[in-house]
């Protein structure tokens, strides 16, 4: 590499997702060559809006972890329990990040006896196999579990591969989760509810349809499911941001979002709430920008994240209305209701 080029030492993000009894867990972001893939609903194949110049960026991890670990226990005094790894793109597409450098990485992670869990996003199709044995058995030998998050995104083949773009048939997502069993090991599934513009009854029991089938999935090969779930966001810079300028695209109500959750009751699968759009939304473009009490609204998505206990989802859908009429006095003076319905555009 040459000696003249800058690169960054620091991630794009670094943050703190919620905060366990146990320990904290821990989400870096990573500065690495942008995602080739263009899902509809997503702005990171963009160069991270900006946030680097090109020639900063690197597929050596191993630096930007040494950095966002030391600024934690340095500057925050955090005791981290797991980390999540992120970027644009995949943690195993080389083109992303040097193989030794992510081995690398795991033997510094490991070197940190608080940490006892990697999670590490990357697609389906590069989950082979061979790559998932390497990396399963350097993390042991670090003292590490690990976990790979996949973008899902949803049941319906023709949403999440004509509509979203995501480019990943069935086939793949399930050979994946073979892999997977094979070891005995936990999958977090990344699902989004209302990726695409429907009507509300559609778009809820497609969210209810991909839990169940992932549920399915979980009996069926004994690989432990932790389900994320996500209201979409509308990023910048993407089609799903242009449909929403048009009018085409509504952005999810608490109420709906809350019923959808509430549906899964009974599915035997972890489901755990993704609370924000780490500030990549457009204004008025995220659903907790529209809740009635945000500050309440990541509160209970916290007490439900550690315990799933159905009954949380009940006890705030019970005091929704009395949120939203304070919320609606706060804000319309003049009696305009913010959270009125907004007519739902065709499916496109």
């Amino acid at each position: 590499m040459n000696s003249e080029r800058r690169v960054s030492r620091e991630p794009f993000y670094m943050g703190f997702d919620f905060c366990y009894p146990w320990g904290d867990e821990f989400i870096v972001e990573l500065a690495t060559p942008t995602c080739p893939y263009r899902c509809t609903f997503c702005a990171i194949h963009i160069p991270n809006s900006g946030k680097r110049e090109a020639d900063e960026l690197s597929n050596d991890i191993l630096p930007q972890i040494r950095f966002a670990i030391d600024y934690c226990k340095r500057f925050k005094s955090r005791n981290i329990f797991r980390i999540n790894l992120s970027l644009a793109g995949s943690l195993l597409d080389t083109n992303s990040v040097d193989p030794e450098s992510l081995m690398l990485a795991i033997d510094h992670i490991g070197e940190h006896t608080d940490i006892k869990w990697l999670n590490f996003e990357t697609r389906a199709e590069l989950l082979t196999g061979d790559r998932y044995d390497e990396i399963c058995d350097r993390a042991e030998s670090a003292n590490l579990n690990v976990i790979p998050a996949v973008g899902y995104e949803t049941r319906s083949s023709r949403v999440r591969n004509d509509l979203l773009h995501k480019f990943l048939p069935d086939e793949v997502f399930e050979q994946m989760v073979t892999t997977v069993s094979r070891r005995h090991r936990a999958l977090k599934p990344l699902c989004l509810i209302k990726p695409w513009e429907a009507a509300v009854d559609e778009w809820r029991q497609e969210a209810f349809d991909t839990v169940a089938y992932l549920a399915r999935l979980q009996a069926e090969t004994g690989v432990e499911m932790e389900v994320h779930v996500a209201p979409t966001y509308v990023a910048p810079e993407t089609p799903l941001y242009k449909q929403f300028q048009q009018g085409k695209y509504h952005v999810v109500r608490e109420r709906d979002f809350l019923e959808t959750l509430r549906s899964f009751r009974g599915l035997d699968v972890r489901v755990w709430v993704c609370p924000h759009s780490e500030t990549r939304a457009v204004p008025h473009g995220d659903m907790v920008q529209t809740c009635a009490r945000p500050d309440i609204y990541m509160t209970l998505m916290h007490e439900f994240n550690m315990t799933n206990d159905y009954g949380i989802i009940d006890g705030y859908l019970a005091m929704l209305p009395a949120l939203e009429a304070e919320a609606r006095a706060l804000r319309n003076p003049a009696g305009d209701d913010p959270f009125r319905q907004v007519p739902n555009a065709p499916c496109a």
